[in-house]
């Protein structure tokens, strides 16, 4: 699994609207997962994992980085249980790491400290990329430009020059290899594409 999304009680007046099954659904996926990844701090991707009615449960398939760890303030309102991580033995690497065969973080801190791509190779030789928050949307890669600044850096304290040359090294992947699926955090019209061109699915597939 990648990303948890966040709970209702966390999302409260944030969000527009809820879909409870599918929650659900990815909750109770959760308790029985090989592996959790998170591609950063904010809650929309670790309120799931932060908010769990079964934490103990699904953080030995959780694999948090220590930038992740070390930065619980950029995961409010979203927290972890006072003592939670006591024991907890977090990821550390420079700039790439295989954490399961086809699968590999990327490290790239701007968005958040704790922000990471990560790199999947399914047994079809398909090859996908999620890059979290790096880019909100496609676009943001096309025309290389961040979001508006009073966002990146007063409200969400981006490291905006890293951020852009995270961009424009995607801009340079996606010319350079364009069947790669580079997949933003918050681009339902990119990740419509994908589900229509087969690469992604509403839901869970059952592994073969």
């Amino acid at each position: 699994i990648i990303d948890t999304a966040l709970t209702e009680e966390i999302g409260g007046e944030n969000v527009a609207s809820f879909d409870g099954e599918a929650y659900t659904r990815m909750s109770k996926a959760m308790e029985n997962a090989s592996l959790i990844l998170i591609t950063h701090e904010h809650m929309d991707h670790i309120g799931g994992l932060t908010g769990h009615s079964d934490l103990p449960a699904v953080l030995p398939a959780t694999r948090l980085t220590q930038e992740q760890v070390d930065h619980p303030e950029r995961s409010v309102p979203a927290k972890f249980p006072e003592g939670a991580l006591d024991d907890y033995r977090a990821l550390s690497y420079d700039h790439y790491e295989v954490v399961a065969p086809g699968i590999v973080l990327i490290k790239a801190p701007g968005h958040t400290p704790g922000s990471q791509m990560i790199y999947v190779q399914l047994a079809d030789g398909t090859e996908v990329l999620f890059i979290g928050d790096v880019a909100w949307k496609y676009r943001n890669i096309q025309i290389l430009r961040e979001r508006a600044r009073l966002v990146t850096q007063f409200f969400l304290r981006e490291d905006r020059m890293a951020v852009f040359g995270q961009l424009k090294a995607l801009s340079e992947l996606a010319e350079a290899e364009p069947e790669i699926a580079i997949v933003p955090g918050h681009d339902g019209e990119m990740v419509g594409n994908l589900v229509e061109a087969g690469l992604l699915m509403e839901g869970f597939g059952s592994p073969e």
